[in-house]
């Protein structure tokens, strides 16, 4: 199975490269197809940069406080449209999800030897179903796959355990976003929880 591709969420720490990166993703999501209807729309992020640009290298009384709230806001609003950008890369191809992260400003995480297992949730055969998958982790049946699903990102519906590393769900709403996770059992075990995936449901 191939390895999904992951969006990076590590932005830069220098505020004169941050805002760079940040126009760099207002300018790439402006009329962008693939993405439609990001939460923060490319001009609602242009003017949180506007007020942060303005800040950059300020010294004096409150200049420092006034920079990390700008900036924070800004980090918020790229965090919402990275978390929407990947949800819609996350049916596509390897390459395809590469090229549709990068279009949207955003980088692909490089993924090592020792990177947590592959997880993505696509679309299913009908409306408000998906498909759960996991990277196999060991030999089949020696270890059980532990999936949840959350319409609020607060309270989660866990799934019976399973050895297969697909599961199917149904029921979902659609048009909503739904957070899926999962963790490992193993003679009477758990494992951590993976990351948590937003989908839009359809």
């Amino acid at each position: 199975m191939a390895r999904s591709v992951v969006a990076t969420g590590k932005f830069p720490g220098n505020d004169a490269k941050f805002a760079a990166f940040g126009r760099n993703v207002e300018q790439k999501l402006t009329g962008n197809t693939r993405y439609p209807a990001p939460p923060v729309p490319a001009p609602a992020l242009g003017l949180l940069l506007d007020a942060f640009e303005p800040t950059i290298g300020k010294r004096g009384p409150g200049t420092a406080s006034a920079r990390k709230d700008a900036r924070t806001k800004v980090e918020a609003a790229l965090r919402q449209n990275l978390a929407y950008v990947e949800s819609g890369a996350a049916t596509l191809s390897p390459e395809e999800a590469t090229s549709a992260i990068e279009g949207a400003g955003y980088s692909v995480k490089k993924q090592g030897k020792y990177d947590k297992p592959a997880y993505a949730v696509v679309r299913g055969q009908v409306e408000g179903s998906v498909m759960a998958k996991v990277k196999a982790l060991g030999r089949h049946g020696s270890i059980q796959y532990c999936h949840a699903h959350s319409l609020d990102g607060t309270t989660w519906i866990d799934h019976p355990p399973t050895t297969e590393t697909a599961l199917a769900i149904s029921g979902l709403p659609a048009g909503t976003w739904v957070s899926f996770r999962f963790r490992t059992l193993k003679k009477g075990v758990y494992g951590d929880w993976s990351q948590v995936l937003k989908v839009l449901i359809s």
